[in-house]
């Protein structure tokens, strides 16, 4: 259950960080995204409203794992749910950064630990099932 709970952990801390990306200034932001090879877009109040609502959603969705991270084993259908996420996550996130043609370092991460988080999600569920 350590590894199950190390990941789960691991999802929440990195998901929480959002709220400060959430309030940081734009130019931050801004530097952030050319630092990792991605032009940054234009400032449009509608467009840094969409990144703070974006990133204040992501911290949220912290919350929910740092609860998951707490008791795994009580929470039997929200687990199964935050592993499918995770690999989904991960899909989207190779997906849109090869259409878009994002420099690899931005989104392989995601791919590589969120499959890996949700097929051992998987796998522990299973294996506490039986």
């Amino acid at each position: 259950m350590t590894a199950a709970k190390t990941f789960l952990w691991i999802c929440a801390i990195g998901l929480l960080a959002s709220f400060i990306l959430a309030v940081l200034p734009w130019q931050a932001l801004m530097s952030w995204f050319e630092q990792l090879g991605i032009q940054a877009p234009e400032r449009y109040p509608l467009t840094e409203f969409m990144f703070r609502v974006c990133f204040g959603l992501l911290g949220t969705i912290g919350i929910f794992f740092v609860i998951l991270a707490r008791n795994p084993l009580a929470y039997g259908p929200m687990l199964k749910l935050a592993a499918y996420g995770l690999i989904v996550w991960g899909l989207i996130s190779c997906s849109g950064g090869i259409y878009y043609s994002f420099p690899a370092i931005t989104y392989v991460g995601d791919l590589v630990f969120c499959v890996i988080a949700g097929v051992y999600l998987i796998a522990f569920q299973r294996k506490q099932g039986r």
